[in-house]
């Protein structure tokens, strides 16, 4: 076994294995998988290519272990190996290099879970019963806390938006696919509202088209956003309103007009990643619970301090 860095040179084969390993790890499309995992792998500064790992054996690839270094602490993205390569070492000898690199940056702690922005999954999937025992046996800790993923079955939502419409335009907001112009906008209001993760998450938008992103807007600017696919193909989210326009059905408004997006374009179910409020999702369009993950921590050993 070599433990190489990845390159894009190994970006088909990598695609590829995920695409074997899709059901367990998480992944609930594959559409846009090639730009899906460029933007997290080597696309990301966080993600340098030390910190991007793969086991090979000659030509054929057998296992990757993907990570990144977040305001000083490791975070490992993903994990895997190939299914006929398993119990001979891969996994571990994949995870201890990435941890004495991580020690090497100054990491005294890692992170097994989704980190934003740029986060594969949530966390290990509480299904994927070998991968938990696998990190338990090498330290890593769970506090059980789950992270929801919810689905959507667009062909049996109710996605009519008509009189959310009229009433919010007679209270004077104008509801619309964002602009260009909308989307900076819509992105400083996120950070400031919510979290620069967020703010990322927006401004990523603009990168597609047409543009995921709807906003509500009074005569100031915009007071509540919803995007999709910039967590990946078919995910929802993130999405917010400012404190004082909640409770008037913006929210639900934003969120029928993203998915109708997606059922227009032929997509048969929709997911919300990482689900908040999972009682607004069940209400809003019969969303109900997926998937649930958890993240794992760990103290690395030899970290200074």
């Amino acid at each position: 076994m070599d433990i190489i860095e990845m390159s894009r040179a190994h970006e088909a084969d990598v695609c590829a294995l995920l695409e074997q390993l899709s059901a367990e790890i998480g992944f609930t499309s594959m559409q846009r998988l090639a730009q899906f995992v460029r933007a997290r792998t080597l696309d990301d500064r966080t993600s340098p290519p030390e910190l991007l790992l793969l086991a090979a054996e000659g030509s054929t690839l057998s296992g990757f272990c993907f990570g990144a270094m977040r305001s000083g602490q490791g975070v490992v993205k993903l994990f895997g190996t190939r299914p006929g390569a398993r119990r001979r070492g891969f996994a571990s000898t994949l995870l201890a290099e990435l941890e004495r690199r991580m020690v090497a940056q100054g990491a005294r702690e890692v992170i097994v879970g989704g980190v934003g922005p740029l986060y594969f999954v949530p966390g290990v999937d509480v299904g994927a019963t070998p991968a938990i025992t696998f990190l338990m046996q090498r330290g890593y800790a769970s506090d059980r806390t789950c992270r929801v993923d919810m689905r959507v079955d667009l062909a049996e939502a109710n996605l009519d938006t008509s009189a959310a419409m009229a009433r919010l335009g007679h209270e004077g907001l104008a509801i619309r696919r964002a602009t260009p112009e909308d989307v900076v906008e819509a992105a400083s209001f996120a950070q400031a509202q919510f979290s620069d993760v967020w703010r990322h998450e927006v401004s990523d938008s603009a990168l597609y088209s047409p543009i995921p992103l709807f906003v509500a807007r009074n005569q100031h600017g915009v007071v509540s956003f919803a995007a999709y696919d910039v967590g990946g193909y078919g995910r929802f989210g993130p999405t917010g309103t400012r404190p004082d326009y909640r409770h008037r059905g913006i929210g639900s408004l934003l969120l029928k007009l993203c998915l109708a997006d997606m059922r227009a374009r032929g997509d048969a179910i929709a997911d919300i990643s990482w689900a908040g409020p999972l009682d607004f999702y069940s209400r809003s369009v019969g969303a109900r619970n997926h998937r649930a993950f958890w993240a794992f921590r760990k103290a690395l050993a030899g970290a200074s301090g």
